[in-house]
């Protein structure tokens, strides 16, 4: 699944798959902020970094990595 993400509002991310940009796998929204500045993903797709105009820095987990495996 590649991910595509996008500023809906200035409040607001929407997470879309890129096979299929109708299908919405989650909205982050960030009431602390009024607008966005910069929105990058990690190259495995585990992490999404947003940063504001005021320097501050929003990192969200979309996946949790496999540590290890009960036997």
């Amino acid at each position: 699944m590649s991910k595509f993400c996008c500023p809906v509002r200035v409040v607001s991310v929407r997470i879309h798959d890129l096979q299929d940009l109708k299908q919405m796998y989650d909205i982050v929204n960030l009431d602390d902020e009024r607008s966005l500045d910069r929105i990058e993903w990690t190259d495995d797709g585990q992490l999404l970094a947003v940063s504001s105009p005021r320097g501050i820095v929003h990192v969200y987990l979309s996946k949790l990595p496999v540590i290890g495996k009960v036997l």
